[in-house]
């Protein structure tokens, strides 16, 4: 339990990620979201949101 203890030191700040396309970040206009947690820990550290079908259609656009 030594290495758990000295784990949860470290606090991570929950983040949302936003979509990359076109060569930037666009925040998504979607409500879903995906939760990530530290494996370890089991801290939340991060959200994705998942992309309505207007912005996967702009993803996939852009990448064409």
């Amino acid at each position: 339990m030594k290495l758990l203890s000295s784990v949860q030191k470290y606090a991570f700040a929950a983040r949302t990620y936003n979509n990359f396309y076109g060569g930037q970040f666009v925040p998504s206009k979607g409500t879903t979201f995906y939760e990530h947690y530290n494996p370890v820990t089991q801290e939340h550290v991060a959200r994705s949101p998942q992309s309505t079908q207007e912005e996967f259609n702009a993803i996939v656009a852009s990448a064409k």
